[in-house]
C-alpha cells in the first residue's frame, strides 16, 4: 500500500514537473468568448462582438469570400466593377440614396463608407455609425442586406461608373505599380494569381454588357460565401434578432459554384525576370523564393503565432547580417535587406532586395544568392537567434496598447480574417502576452526546423533598373549559371559578431535647475529653467501599457542661419547627420541597441531649426539621457556610415534624373520668390563634403544646449525627471546661440499655372494640383471654418467630377495653414485624370471656387460635416494626443490651433464659412500645378 502511494506522488509529481516546462507554444490558443458566432439556414455567417472603445458607434461589414480568382477570362474586373455599383443604388436605397440617408447620419463616403476588392476576397464596410438610435441601426443592416443580394446594376449607373474606374486604372499606371505588378507576375508565373489583377482589363470594363455583371453577381455574391461583422456599442442579441428578420428573405442557392482554392506550383522553378523603366530611379537586385504557406495545420495551439514570430526573427538576424556583410572591403551592395510575406491564402515568400554597389547587378546577384544558400543550409545559432529575438521584442511591444484595449476595427479586422482567412478569434490581451513570452522562449531549433521546411527550389530573380542602365544588367543565363555555381560551392557557416558595449559617462555633477514652475498655457506641464536660456518643458501623462516618453528638443538653426555660400554643403551635412554617433559603437550597433529597447535619438536639420528627437521607456530614462549627453557632449565619427552615405547620394545624383524629378526641381523654382536657399546639391558637392566639415557643423548646431527647447511628454512624473535633467542636461555646454531669422522660402503671389509635359513615360495619368492661398495671420476659428469649406468642397468636386463628369476616381480638398517665414492659409485640391479631361475638370474646379464665394455652403453641407466632426473627435484617443506638438504650437505662435476645439466647431455659421472662402479664394492667389505625358508619348487608349 506504501509502495503504491509513493508511485503515485511520483507520477503526480513528475506530471507537475512536466506541465512547469509545457512551453507557450504548446497551449491551446486563447480565443476570445465575447464573439457571438452564428449561422442562418440560407447559410449566411455572422459574427457579433460588443466594444464600446469607443462609445456609442459601430462598425458594420459584409465579407465576400469572392475575388477576382473566381472571374472567367470574359470577366476580368467585374468583381471589382461590383464593388463600385454597391454604392450607386440598391433595392432599397436606389441611386445614390445610401450614401444620402449614411451622409445625414454623419456617416461620410470614403472616411466611414468604403470597400475593397482582392483577389480571394471582397469586403465592404460602413464604420463608426452611431448606435444611439435602433432605427438607424436597423436601417445600416438593411443597406449589408442590400448589399449581399440585392446591389441594382442599372444600365445608366454601369455606364457612368465605367469612366470612374478608368481613371482608376489610369491613377494605378504609375512607375511604382508597375513595379509591383511586374514582381508580382513573376512571383506567381503560371498560376491563377498572375492572371487575375482586381482591376482587371479595360477592354472588359468598357465593353461588357450589363446583364453580365448582373449574372456575375448572382452567381458567386451569396449567404453561403458571405459573413456579416458588426462590432461596437451594441446590445449583441437585438442585432443578432435584426439579422435573422432582415436577412430572412434571402434564400439559400442550391448547387452553387463552387468556389475554387487555386494553388501555386512550388516544384523546380527557378526563373528570372527584369523590370526596366524609363521613369523607375530604382536599382535593385532582388531574389524572391516562395514556399508553402503551412500555419494553418497549428490553428489550435500558440504555435501558430509563433510562425509569425520566427519569420520576423529570420528577417532580422539576416537584416543584421546584411550589415555586417555591407561594412566588408569591397561589399556587393550599398543596402539589403530580407522580408518574409504571406500572399494570400496559398504563398510564403522571402523577398531579398538589395542595392548593387557601383551598379554592379552581377555581384549583388551572388551575394544573395550565398546569403540565401548559406541561411537555408545552416540557420542560426543560438546567440543569433537571441539577439534578433529582443530586437523583435523592443518593435513588437512598440504598439501593444491597441491589443490591451482594442477599437472596434481590431475585432472586425479578426473576425473577417477568422471568415476569409481562417485565422483564429484571437483574444487579444492573451494574444500580445503570448507574444511577448514565446519571443522570450524561441530558441535557435525553433527557428532551424522552420528553415529546413522552406525548399530553395522555387525562386525568381529579377532585377529592376532605370532605361539608361539597361545595358549593364546579365543575361538570364548569366542569372542561371551564376546561381547554380554558387549552390555548388563550398559555402561556409555565417560566423556570428556581436555588437558592442555601450560606454557612456556616468556620475556628474549636477547643475540646479534656476526655477521649476507651472506652464499656464498648457495644463499639467512643468517648465524647468536652466542656466544658459535652455528650457526643459515636462508633460506627465496617463501611463500606457510601454509607459513610453517622447521627447524634442529645438533651436533656432538649419539652413536658415547659414552662410549662403554653405547652403549647399548644410544641405550634404543634414543628409549625413546619422554618422554622428556616440559612445564608441558605430552607426549600425547604436541602431541595433535602439530597436531592442524601442528607443529612438536622432539629431535633425530643417531649414529654420536643428531639432533633436527621442524616445525611451519610463525603465531606460537614465539610459536615454545619458545617450542624450554623450551624443551632444562627446560625438563620434563613423567614417563607414559617412562614406556609405556619400557614395548612395553621389550615386543617386549620377543618374539621369527621372521626370518626376525634374518636375519637382522645376516646381519649387516657379512655387517661390529666388533665394539662396534652392541651391540644388551636385555630385562634387557631396564628394568635397569632408569628415572634418560633418563634425564642424554638429558641433556649431548640436554641441551647446544654450537657447533649446526641450520638450517631453509621457508617464512620468517631472519630479522623478529633474535629477536627470540636472545631470545630463545641465552638464551640457553652454555656448552662442543663433537669432530667429526671417530666411525662406516665400510664396509667388497671383492667378498662375504651371504645366510640365513629362517626355520618354509610360504613365498615361495625369496629377493636379490646385492650391488656393491667403495670406496673412488666421484665427483658430477661420482655420475651422476652413476645413467645413474643404469639406464642402470636397464632396461638391466627388460628385461633379467624379460621378457626373466620370473624370476622375478620386478628389481630396484640404487646408494647411503655414506660420514661418510667412503665414499663410491654403486650400489644396488634388486629382488625376487623363490629359484630355483637364481643361474640363479645371473648368469645374475653379466654378466651385466662385460658387461658393457667391453663394457660401447650404445648411445640409454644414449639418452633416459638423455632425461628422463631433462624432469623430469623441471616437479620438486623447491618451495618444500629441502634447509636444501642442507645446511647441504654444511656444511658436502664442496660442494652439486646436482645430478639434468642439465649442468652436458647433457654433461655427455659413457666414464663417463664406467669409473664408472670400478670404482666401477673394486674393486670387490660384497656382494650378499639372504634371502631365507630353503629347509626343504614346499612350495606352483606354477607350
Amino acid at each position: 500500500m506504501k509502495k503504491i502511494l509513493l508511485i503515485a506522488v511520483a507520477m503526480c509529481l513528475a506530471a507537475t514537473f512536466s506541465f512547469a516546462q509545457k512551453r507557450t507554444k504548446d497551449l491551446p490558443i486563447a480565443t476570445d468568448k465575447n464573439y457571438i458566432v452564428g449561422k442562418l439556414d440560407n447559410g449566411l455567417t455572422y459574427y457579433i462582438r460588443r466594444n464600446t472603445n469607443p462609445v456609442g458607434i459601430a462598425d458594420f461589414y459584409i465579407a465576400d469570400n469572392v475575388g477576382s480568382l473566381q472571374e472567367d477570362e470574359s470577366q476580368r474586373g467585374l468583381a471589382h466593377f461590383l464593388e463600385h455599383m454597391a454604392f450607386n443604388g440598391t433595392k432599397n436605397f436606389p441611386k445614390q440614396a445610401l450614401r444620402k440617408v449614411l451622409a445625414d447620419n454623419s456617416v461620410r463616403f470614403g472616411n466611414n463608407l468604403n470597400a475593397f476588392t482582392s483577389q480571394d476576397r471582397t469586403v465592404y464596410n460602413i464604420d463608426a455609425v452611431p448606435t444611439k438610435r435602433e432605427s438607424f441601426v436597423d436601417t445600416v443592416i438593411l443597406m449589408l442586406h442590400d448589399w449581399s443580394s440585392f446591389i441594382s446594376c442599372e444600365p445608366e449607373e454601369i455606364e457612368a461608373e465605367r469612366g470612374v474606374i478608368r481613371e482608376e486604372w489610369r491613377m494605378r499606371d504609375d512607375v511604382k505599380s508597375r513595379m509591383m505588378k511586374t514582381i508580382y507576375d513573376l512571383d506567381y508565373a503560371g498560376s491563377r494569381f498572375a492572371e487575375r489583377d482586381p482591376i482587371g482589363l479595360m477592354d472588359i470594363v468598357n465593353n461588357f454588357p450589363p446583364q453580365v455583371l448582373v449574372d456575375y453577381y448572382h452567381k458567386w455574391y451569396r449567404p453561403d460565401l458571405q459573413a456579416i461583422v458588426i462590432v461596437g456599442d451594441i446590445d449583441p442579441a437585438k442585432i443578432e434578432a435584426s439579422i435573422k428578420r432582415i436577412f430572412s428573405d434571402i434564400p439559400a442557392v442550391k448547387n452553387g459554384a463552387k468556389r475554387e482554392a487555386y494553388k501555386v506550383d512550388y516544384v523546380g522553378k527557378n526563373q528570372v525576370g527584369y523590370f526596366v523603366d524609363p521613369e523607375t530611379r530604382a536599382i535593385a537586385a532582388k531574389l524572391d523564393i516562395r514556399y508553402p504557406y503551412f500555419d494553418d495545420k497549428y490553428l489550435s495551439t500558440n504555435e501558430y503565432l509563433q510562425q509569425g514570430l520566427i519569420r520576423e526573427i529570420i528577417s532580422t538576424a539576416m537584416n543584421n547580417r546584411f550589415v555586417q556583410e555591407r561594412k566588408e572591403p569591397d561589399a556587393a551592395t550599398k543596402r539589403c535587406v530580407l522580408a518574409m510575406d504571406r500572399i494570400y491564402y496559398d504563398c510564403n515568400v522571402m523577398r531579398f532586395t538589395s542595392v548593387p554597389a557601383n551598379n554592379n547587378y552581377r555581384k549583388a546577384m551572388i551575394a544573395l544568392y550565398k546569403d540565401a544558400a548559406q541561411m537555408l543550409k545552416y540557420g542560426f545559432s543560438e546567440e543569433e537567434v537571441a539577439e534578433a529575438a529582443t530586437e523583435v521584442k523592443g518593435r513588437y511591444t512598440r504598439d501593444i496598447k491597441g491589443l490591451y484595449d482594442p477599437d472596434s476595427r481590431t475585432y472586425v479586422g479578426i473576425a473577417v480574417q477568422n471568415f476569409t482567412r481562417k485565422s483564429p478569434l484571437f483574444d487579444t490581451k492573451a494574444y500580445a502576452d503570448n507574444n511577448v513570452k514565446m519571443l522570450s522562449e524561441i530558441t535557435a531549433k525553433d527557428v532551424n526546423d522552420y528553415v529546413k521546411k522552406i525548399k530553395y527550389n522555387n525562386s525568381v530573380s529579377i532585377l529592376v533598373a532605370p532605361k539608361s542602365l539597361e545595358k549593364t544588367l546579365p543575361t538570364e543565363n548569366e542569372l542561371n549559371t551564376i546561381r547554380d555555381s554558387v549552390n555548388k560551392s563550398k559555402i561556409q557557416p555565417y560566423v556570428f559578431k556581436a555588437t558592442g558595449k555601450l560606454v557612456l559617462s556616468k556620475n556628474l555633477k549636477p547643475v540646479p535647475v534656476i526655477s521649476m514652475e507651472k506652464y499656464a498655457a498648457v495644463d499639467s506641464t512643468i517648465v524647468f529653467t536652466l542656466p544658459g536660456n535652455t528650457k526643459v518643458y515636462w508633460r506627465e501623462t496617463k501611463p500606457d501599457v510601454e509607459k513610453r516618453v517622447m521627447m524634442k528638443a529645438y533651436r533656432n538653426g538649419g539652413l536658415s542661419v547659414v552662410k549662403d555660400e554653405d547652403v549647399k554643403s548644410t544641405k550634404v551635412a543634414a543628409g549625413c547627420l546619422d554618422a554622428v554617433v556616440f559612445g564608441d559603437l558605430k552607426r549600425d550597433e547604436i541602431t541595433k541597441l535602439m530597436s531592442g529597447k524601442n528607443m529612438r535619438l536622432a539629431p535633425e536639420s530643417h531649414y529654420r531649426k536643428d531639432v533633436v528627437s527621442g524616445v525611451f521607456k519610463v525603465a531606460d530614462a537614465e539610459q536615454f539621457f545619458q545617450m542624450l549627453y554623450a551624443q551632444i557632449t562627446d560625438p563620434q565619427l563613423d567614417t563607414e556610415a559617412l562614406s556609405n552615405t556619400k557614395k548612395s547620394s553621389i550615386a543617386s545624383l549620377e543618374l539621369p534624373k527621372s521626370e518626376l524629378r525634374k518636375f519637382a526641381d522645376t516646381l519649387e523654382k516657379v512655387t517661390y520668390y529666388p533665394t539662396p536657399l534652392q541651391q540644388q546639391v551636385k555630385t562634387q558637392d557631396v564628394k568635397d563634403f569632408t569628415a572634418e566639415m560633418l563634425m564642424k557643423y554638429f558641433k556649431e548646431h548640436f554641441s551647446n544646449r544654450s537657447g533649446m527647447t526641450y520638450i517631453f511628454s509621457g508617464p512620468m512624473s517631472a519630479k522623478e525627471a529633474k535629477a536627470l535633467i540636472e545631470e545630463y542636461i545641465g552638464n551640457m555646454p553652454v555656448g552662442n546661440e543663433n537669432a530667429k531669422s526671417d530666411k525662406g522660402n516665400y510664396l509667388l503671389k497671383g492667378k498662375r499655372e504651371f504645366v510640365y509635359n513629362a517626355h520618354d513615360i509610360k504613365s498615361t495619368v495625369c496629377d493636379v494640383t490646385v492650391d488656393a492661398t491667403g495670406f496673412g495671420e488666421y484665427s483658430t476659428r477661420q482655420i475651422i471654418a476652413a476645413r467645413f469649406l474643404c469639406s464642402a468642397l470636397r464632396d461638391r468636386y466627388i460628385q461633379i467630377l467624379r460621378e457626373e463628369m466620370g473624370g476622375t476616381y478620386s478628389v481630396s480638398v484640404s487646408p494647411t495653414y503655414i506660420t514661418e517665414p510667412e503665414k499663410y492659409l491654403c486650400v489644396t485640391v488634388g486629382y488625376t485624370a487623363g490629359a484630355k479631361n483637364l481643361d474640363a475638370l479645371n473648368k469645374a474646379v475653379y466654378t466651385e471656387f466662385d460658387n461658393v464665394v457667391k453663394n457660401g455652403v447650404t445648411n445640409e453641407e454644414l449639418d452633416n460635416f459638423r455632425k461628422f466632426l463631433n462624432k469623430s473627435i469623441k471616437e479620438k484617443d486623447y491618451s495618444r494626443i500629441s502634447w509636444i506638438s501642442r507645446i511647441e504650437d504654444n511656444l511658436t505662435d502664442g496660442e494652439y490651433k486646436d482645430t478639434d476645439d468642439l465649442t468652436i466647431i458647433n457654433s461655427i455659421t455659413k457666414e464663417d464659412v463664406q467669409n473664408i472662402a472670400k478670404n482666401i479664394f477673394g486674393q486670387n492667389n490660384i497656382f494650378t500645378q499639372i504634371y502631365k505625358p507630353a503629347d509626343d508619348n504614346k499612350t495606352v487608349n483606354t477607350k
